[in-house]
């Protein structure tokens, strides 16, 4: 008799919804609905809509004897919208995201052998700025701004030196050595510019440039020489200040996934060897 009951209040609680425009909560194709019922309490949760993957709408339903309370709440992560929504027109959204992937080197000189899966790849977008300019349209043009951390490991036997004249070249570790590592390491602030867009159902697609601004790189490198653990540091490579990177990332119901080519040289020219970035990973 309570489940009758409470499906009989829950209708007529939407009924009385639907009489006032400003209160109806319209979703379609809700990407998942999670409804949980006991002997006094139903909830209703909805995750992302059409247009939309971070919308949240939360409704409880609580019996109390023969009377019931009822609350709602429509939340959007970390974004928010402005402008008329019905439409999709003039909408802002505002997001977080990670990067996190495996960094390789294409073009190297020799015995310049960067292996991938040892080397990180990492972007924290502190803020993306996601606008949708078309009414009849859900696709976006974001604009964001992050810190982002690049290395390229090496683990056989060269290692990357920095001579007293500032050049930076592969050169065999010593002679009876037993190498670990070598690396060297970029740090800077990046601007992506993407655009998005969605055709089916579930998946999305986004491409664009990302523009890096890099503030600092180092060199590390350990081996052993003797039976003694040696550690080589060194700042400043003369890294391009500015750097372009362009990126296709992919979403979908299982795990997101980008890809990033970088046309630029990570280094000075005159002052490290050449070659250019491309990584691949995981997009929170």
């Amino acid at each position: 008799m309570r489940t009758i009951t409470l499906l009989l209040t829950l209708l007529a609680v939407t009924v009385a919804k639907a009489n006032n425009d400003n209160d109806t909560v319209i979703v379609t194709n809700a990407k998942k609905v999670t409804i949980v019922t006991n002997d006094s309490l139903q909830k209703i949760e909805i995750h992302g809509k059409e247009g939309d993957d971070h919308f949240h709408y939360t409704n409880t339903l609580q019996l109390v004897d023969t009377n019931y309370v009822s609350s709602s709440v429509v939340d959007r992560d970390f974004g928010f919208a402005i402008g008329p929504t019905k439409k999709n027109r003039y909408r802002f959204e505002v997001q977080m995201h990670f990067m996190i992937g495996f960094n390789s080197a294409l073009s190297t000189p020799e015995h310049m052998d960067v292996k991938s899966f040892s080397s990180a790849d990492i972007l924290w977008e502190i803020a993306e700025l996601n606008y949708r300019p078309w009414s009849s349209s859900t696709d976006q043009i974001a604009f964001g701004v992050g810190l982002s951390w690049r290395n390229y490991r090496m683990t056989g036997n060269y290692r990357f030196v920095k001579s007293a004249e500032g050049v930076t070249s592969v050169q065999p570790v010593p002679e009876g050595a037993e190498p670990k590592f070598s690396r060297v390491k970029t740090f800077g602030l990046s601007f992506p510019i993407l655009y998005k867009f969605n055709r089916v159902k579930g998946v999305s697609f986004q491409f664009g440039p990302i523009i890096n601004c890099i503030s600092h790189s180092s060199m590390l490198t350990r081996y052993k020489l003797d039976g003694k653990k040696i550690k080589e540091s060194e700042t400043d490579l003369h890294h391009n200040p500015v750097t372009v990177d362009l990126i296709a990332i992919l979403s979908n119901p299982i795990v997101d996934m980008y890809v990033k080519w970088s046309p630029c040289n990570a280094f000075q020219s005159d002052f490290a060897p050449k070659f250019h970035s491309l990584s691949f990973g995981f997009y929170f």
